[in-house]
């Protein structure tokens, strides 16, 4: 059987997509961490039911993780990895450890030295403290999302990744199920196990549904990466006429999305999280299906679309979403901190905390990208984010969207501080 690869496409408005979406975490979570628990909220209602409508950026994130992950495997004919599971591995993990690790050692630095930072002061802050050594420990070997006492701990954000390194090594797992039966059945086993998760409480505080959005979105790339024969063989025929159509599917992806969004805006709570984030997750992997397709086939559907998304100034924020998503969270807890003994009116400590305190934080993170994640990225990841500071990229090289930043690199943003395992109601959410 050939094993010959598919043209690679420039799908640099992935890039685009994630800075958008990193950028939409730190406001949600700047609503989230402003004066007291709870302040924003019962003075500015609207303003943070709409800012910290954040169950949709994690599935967002992991579809785009998905997708990403199985671009360079779709555009085989066997689907395999093209390498070893230990080669394979070990790529992932010095892609996203290290900085992980340095982020870790960062809050623990800032909890264990400034003084604000280790007691409570009835702020969002206090649900990450104590720190206990189980934490740490399980924080160090990516564990903490086994035991929703640990989850949160020592810096919030920090959640995902463990959700992101397991199917991310669990990736190659799905591919030989994939080729001995239909992928839609394994995502429909995978949903099915979430569904479980969730009714029975035993691991639902972990997000269990996300596994089956990160099979949709290898799905998505699946059946829009790939060989032109290839492509007729995977993709239903239905399929192949929806894409004749591009501006109507991007249409439909949007609405999809916006409803997801306006749902959790307007009435969170009242649809289970699980529900609402395989519809975003669904609805992302829809908008990346067309968007490639777009790009791979030259029709013009969808190329004002990807010509933004593909900016060089989104592309380099999505380069640095990793470093925002690792570092953002305790820096703007610290700002909310320093700022609450003043007294401050709850929308004037907003507006110093959205425009003087995120600003002042996302600065910090870029530079803990270029001295921290920089290192860990491909040559033209580097030569990209060397453009922030005067430094010229390789002209002529197309950009292809990376496999190896961690989509996941976000956070459920709206509040809560529940330590026990989530049932019914889902999981709890977190900053």
């Amino acid at each position: 059987m050939s094993t010959a690869r598919a043209p690679r496409l420039d799908l640099a408005h992935i890039d685009g997509m994630r800075g958008i979406l990193a950028a939409f975490v730190v406001v949600a979570h700047t609503v989230q961490f402003t004066g007291v628990a709870g302040s924003v909220a019962a003075s500015m209602p609207v303003v943070y039911r709409v800012l910290s409508a954040g169950d949709l950026r994690v599935p967002a994130f992991i579809a785009i993780s998905g997708f990403t992950m199985m671009i360079a495997v779709s555009g085989r004919h066997d689907l395999r990895l093209g390498t070893t599971y230990g080669a394979y591995a070990k790529r992932r993990i010095r892609r996203l450890v290290p900085p992980y690790l340095t982020a870790l050692v960062l809050a623990l630095a800032l909890i264990a030295f400034v003084p604000v930072m280790n007691e409570p002061h009835g702020t969002v802050w206090d649900d990450k403290l104590p720190v206990t050594l189980q934490g740490i420990v399980t924080h160090v070997f990516l564990l903490h999302n086994l035991s929703p006492e640990w989850i949160t701990s020592i810096n919030g954000t920090l959640w995902s990744l463990p959700i992101e390194m397991q199917l991310t090594l669990l990736m190659p797992v799905l591919l030989l199920l994939w080729r001995r039966t239909h992928p839609v059945v394994v995502i429909v086993l995978s949903f099915a196990l979430a569904v479980l998760s969730i009714a029975t409480g035993v691991g639902a505080w972990s997000a269990p549904h996300f596994l089956g959005i990160f099979g949709v979105g290898m799905y998505g790339a699946h059946l829009v990466i790939g060989s032109e024969d290839d492509l007729r063989r995977r993709r239903p025929r239905s399929l192949q006429r929806m894409f004749r159509h591009q501006r109507s599917v991007l249409l439909v992806a949007l609405v999809v999305l916006t409803a997801a969004f306006v749902q959790v805006a307007a009435a969170p709570g009242i649809v289970h999280s699980a529900v609402t984030g395989t519809v975003a997750g669904l609805g992302i992997t829809l908008l990346l299906m067309v968007l490639a397709d777009g790009q791979r086939t030259g029709r013009v559907g969808t190329h004002r679309v990807r010509r933004f998304l593909g900016g060089r100034r989104l592309v380099q924020s999505g380069l640095v979403s990793y470093s925002v998503f690792l570092v953002h969270s305790p820096l703007l807890a610290l700002g909310n901190l320093l700022l609450l003994p003043l007294g401050l009116p709850t929308p004037v400590q907003f507006g110093l905390m959205l425009f003087v305190v995120a600003p002042a934080v996302v600065a910090v993170c870029v530079v803990f990208a270029v001295l921290v994640e920089r290192p860990f990225m491909n040559s033209h990841q580097r030569a990209l984010l060397g453009e922030l500071f005067g430094r010229r990229a390789v002209p002529g090289t197309p950009h292809v969207a990376s496999t190896d930043a961690a989509a996941a690199t976000a956070v459920p943003v709206s509040g809560g501080a529940r330590r026990a395992a989530a049932g019914a109601a889902g999981p709890r959410r977190r900053r």
